[in-house]
């Protein structure tokens, strides 16, 4: 079984991942500092999922945990940015 993220988690942004392998159905749980802000049954693996990052939340962790029916159990953390921090400079010039 796998997590993988298909973007970075940012604060007040969706995040989007993917739970691949295991059998069904895949037990999924996302917290943020030991909150719980999704649990869900995924009947059908892969399961492709999205949870909404809450503003206020720059630098707390998020972490995924995903279990199937034989017990496998998979886990991954991210630390949540700032979209601010996330993006490129821009760079202009004086004409």
């Amino acid at each position: 079984m796998d997590i993988e993220n298909l973007n970075q988690p940012i604060a007040g942004e969706k995040f989007h991942f993917r739970v691949t392998g295991g059998t069904r159905p895949t037990h999924i749980e996302v917290y943020i500092d030991r909150l719980a802000i999704r649990v869900t049954d995924c009947p059908d693996p892969p399961c492709h999922e999205m949870v909404a990052i809450p503003h206020g939340t720059i630098g707390a962790e998020l972490l995924v945990i995903a279990r199937d029916t034989q017990g496998n159990v998979e886990e991954r953390s991210f630390i949540i940015g700032d979209a601010e921090t996330s993006v490129g400079e821009l760079v202009t010039a004086d004409v």
